[in-house]
């Protein structure tokens, strides 16, 4: 198994997994274990009562009599964010299956929501061939309140795997319905009501503690406390001790027997959830640790043991609860000093997160920034803030803005949160105050890599806030001042901060209008970059050859790509490797080299499942697809619809909306035009509403290519001139030119049924669409060399005619018409009619 990174220990909890131990001298509840055992039949389980019914107790008795492997998850309230629950839930998982986390990684790069579309599916099928039946137990679930992680947990249990068994303990009911699943007997209940005491089960409780009670003082026990475990426990406390609440009798009878040594090591150990030895030598400077654990354990039962090993310690909640309401017994010193002590060991151990805790905890803020600085390039390269924003609110605000390493992740959470819209101003305030942290930074230190780097972050942070708000100045002078530095030492680029974006063009979401890069700065910065050796420039390679791809100058866009796509490959920068590839395909496509264009991908898809970028080795296979289907190829569209198409979602994202369009083509080639049409107008109201400029005029095209089909060619035309205007307006012409033949045929419509145009440059630019798809076709065909009557032929050929048809048509012998056949083969490299039709269509030669 991969050794696990900094970013996989940065959350873990020893206590998180364990079985919950409880007092061992306790009554067996038979009667709850056989009928969590019968409910237990189905695929999963709920168990759902109000605080202090035993609901954890009467689950855990029941795994302990099952021979099946378990898992136990005991939920806590930071869970509440998408990627820390899902990472939290597989994490035990990769135990029994390994492979589940390089299968995973990858995966938390993304958006939440896409983050979990895509994780489910892989987690149900590795677990469906797990060898041997799982349990997973999701205790206390009811502290989930993130809508997104309840409906992802919905999903997941509607295809639970046969060797699962799922089982919630709740204090409250699930968050979505389950209404099919309790029909088709998958889903069961255990209430309250199944939990609560009954008389026996009070008896013997009642004899176990050896406390005597009259019939009708057991039923007004039962009566007032419902059956409530915790309540008839607290009372039978209170008579034995004299009624005296239960927190009376820890502090009197548990502390107060204790010499000081001993309520001090009490006192201490009250900041940790847990403890171990190692961490109480640490913090007490004894080594005597584990003698007087041992002690406490044999003096009361409020101690538990969390492993077999004895080196994992908790207290009972109740005690723990008692022990930090006694504070004001020491002095804040006291708890100062042990926390700094706790984080230095923590520290020492590399487990980040409870450092940082324990610093904080103990103003400790030098020791707790420097490791929040030193974990955060990590974490946020997966977009989880969960943790990290709670540590940055700790920090006082004048510590952190004098530190341009804050600034920044400050920056970077307002920069990917969904309503940057609304927050890019903020974005931008933190960088400004980066900038400062900066200058106060120059003024303490002489160090010129420090410096540089420092630097260089956060030019990285302008060039990516200059990209998400559209701002082509702040862009563009970012990247020139960024090409003048030679560091390789800047902390967020070193540690895999990247824009790993998903869709097939960097364009789609970086500029969605063209109109920003012409002008002169523009191109002088391009060749500046060019001549200079700089690295970490994939991105830029990539985006400037798009451009020029989409301003037809192909002969220049191809060297940028290829020299883009083998920096990015190199510098594992797969986000801008994906768009170069696909661009670079497209570019041999349009020059009539289809087989270069898909050996191209192949190699693409090959790398990205080299280096286990599952998701992006996916999104290139589907603009094969694209590719093959725009070539007239259907074969593949066919087989992809088939095995894969039930994976997408029903829900619009920014993520899928290339696979969708693709599938819509497909619908359209089956024919399923009112499928097809309904999918359309959702994604063109989903790209509106996003005022997505190029999807906008991608799916318009699609949809103008469905209407002439069903030959409805007023709404092909209204469709069309809609994607014409916006093409025209924000300088896109590749987009047109890629549909080709089918392109030219609905612009003829178009000008057959608009004659005539009122705006003189919406015709000129129909005209250079068509004559850049003309000229295309000139090439391709002189390449070939195939003179004009061969093209004859090879039309009426595709035309169904006979040789003697074509004879007669053209008033010549049949063997001229053979000896013409036999020439067209010969330059096609085909064999026959069929095949040659089909080159022909590949070529875009008819």
């Amino acid at each position: 198994m991969k050794k696990r990174n900094h970013s996989d220990l940065l959350f873990l909890s020893p206590t998180k997994y364990n079985l919950p131990e409880g007092n061992t001298k306790k009554i067996i509840r038979e009667r709850v274990m056989k009928l969590v055992k019968m409910r237990s039949k189905g695929k999963f389980l709920l168990v759902c009562a109000p605080a202090g019914y035993g609901k954890s107790t009467a689950v855990m008795d029941y795994i302990k009599t099952v021979k099946e492997k378990f898992i136990w998850f005991s939920v806590e309230e930071e869970d509440n964010y998408v990627k820390h629950f899902w990472k939290n839930l597989i994490l035990p998982l990769v135990e029994f299956i390994p492979e589940l986390y390089e299968l995973t990684e990858d995966i938390f790069l993304f958006s939440d929501e896409e983050m979990v579309r895509e994780l489910i599916p892989i987690l149900i099928y590795k677990i469906s061939k797990f060898e041997s039946n799982l349990i997973m137990v999701l205790d206390d679930f009811h502290l989930i309140q993130n809508e997104i992680i309840q409906q992802s947990v919905a999903t997941f249990i509607k295809s639970l795997p046969d060797n699962l068994k799922l089982i919630f303990i709740s204090r409250e009911f699930l968050p979505f319905s389950v209404e099919k699943e309790r029909v088709r007997g998958h889903y069961f209940e255990i209430t309250y009501e199944d939990l609560k005491f009954s008389k026996e089960e009070l008896s013997s409780l009642i004899s176990y503690v050896q406390v005597e009670f009259e019939q009708t003082e057991m039923d007004e026990i039962l009566s007032q406390n419902e059956g409530w475990i915790t309540g008839i426990q607290i009372m039978l406390m209170e008579e034995m001790q004299g009624k005296k609440n239960i927190r009376h009798f820890l502090i009197e009878e548990i502390l107060t027997d204790l010499d000081q040594e001993m309520i001090d090591f009490f006192l201490g150990t009250s900041i940790f959830d847990f403890f171990s030895t190692a961490l109480c030598n640490a913090v007490f400077q004894r080594s005597d640790s584990f003698d007087l654990i041992k002690k406490l354990q044999e003096k009361n039962a409020f101690i538990f043991s969390l492993d077999d090993e004895g080196i994992w310690y908790r207290y009972h909640h109740l005690f723990l609860e008692t022990l930090r309401n006694q504070k004001q017994i020491k002095s804040d010193d006291f708890y100062k000093v042990l926390h700094i002590r706790a984080g230095k060991w923590y520290e020492d151990n590399k487990r980040w997160s409870n450092a940082i805790d324990h610093y904080l905890a103990g103003k400790d803020i030098p020791n707790a920034v420097g490791l929040i600085e030193q974990i955060a390039p990590v974490a946020i390269s997966t977009n989880d803030f969960s943790k990290i924003m709670t540590w940055m609110q700790q920090v006082p605000d004048e510590v952190l803005e004098s530190n341009y390493g804050l600034c920044l992740i400050k920056t970077w959470f307002y920069q990917l949160d969904t309503q940057f819209d609304k927050n890019y101003k903020i974005a931008w305030q933190y960088i400004e105050k980066a900038e400062k942290a900066y200058d106060f930074l120059v003024t303490k230190t002489k160090d010129p890599i420090l410096l540089e780097s420092a630097k260089a972050d956060i030019l990285h942070f302008k060039v990516v806030y200059g990209m998400l708000s559209n701002d082509f100045g702040v862009f563009m002078r970012a990247s020139a001042e960024i090409a003048k530095l030679s560091t390789e030492h800047t902390l967020f680029a070193k540690n895999g901060l990247e824009f790993n974006r998903t869709q097939p063009t960097l364009i789609f979401l970086l500029f969605e209008s063209l109109e920003n890069f012409c002008n002169d700065t523009f191109f002088q910065t391009i060749q500046r970059l060019k001549t200079q050796k700089i690295k970490d420039l994939s991105y830029g390679y990539v985006l400037y050859g798009e451009m020029f791809y989409e301003f037809n100058k192909l002969d220049v866009a191809l060297p940028l790509l290829i020299e883009g796509t083998l920096s990015a490959l190199e510098e594992k920068k797969y986000g801008a490797y994906l768009p170069g590839i696909n661009a670079t395909a497209k570019i041999y496509w349009s020059q009539g080299n289809l087989q270069k264009a898909i050996e191209v991908l192949l190699e693409g898809e090959k790398n990205l499942r080299q280096h286990n970028k599952v998701f992006l080795e996916k999104k290139m296979k589907i603009f094969r697809v694209w590719l093959s289907v725009m070539a007239n190829e259907t074969g593949l569209i066919f087989d992809w619809m088939k095995k894969e198409i039930s994976e997408q979602p029903v829900r619009i994202t920014i993520q899928n909306e290339f696979d969708l369009s693709v599938y819509a083509r497909g619908l359209i080639l089956q024919k399923d035009y009112d499928e097809a049409e309904t999918l359309l107008l959702r994604l063109l109201e989903f790209s509106d509403r996003l005022q997505q400029i190029r999807w906008k005029i991608v799916f318009n095209n699609i949809l103008a290519r469905l209407y002439y089909l069903k030959k409805d060619f007023i709404k092909a035309c209204n469709v069309l001139e809609v994607s014409l205007t916006l093409g025209l307006k924000h300088k896109y012409l590749r987009i047109f030119v890629e549909e080709s033949v089918m392109m030219e045929n609905l612009l003829n419509k178009y000008l057959k049924v608009k004659e005539p145009l009122e705006d003189g440059s919406l015709l000129n630019f129909i005209l250079e669409i068509k004559d850049t798809i003309n000229n295309e076709d000139k090439e391709m065909k002189t390449a070939l060399n195939l003179t004009e009557t061969e093209l004859k032929v090879l039309q009426c050929i595709k035309d169904g005619f006979t040789n003697a048809e074509i004879a007669e048509k053209y008033a010549v012998q049949i063997d001229t018409v053979k000896k013409h056949l036999t020439n067209i083969y010969k330059k096609l490299e085909v064999k026959n009619r069929t095949q040659a039709i089909r080159e022909a269509d590949k070529k875009k030669i008819l």
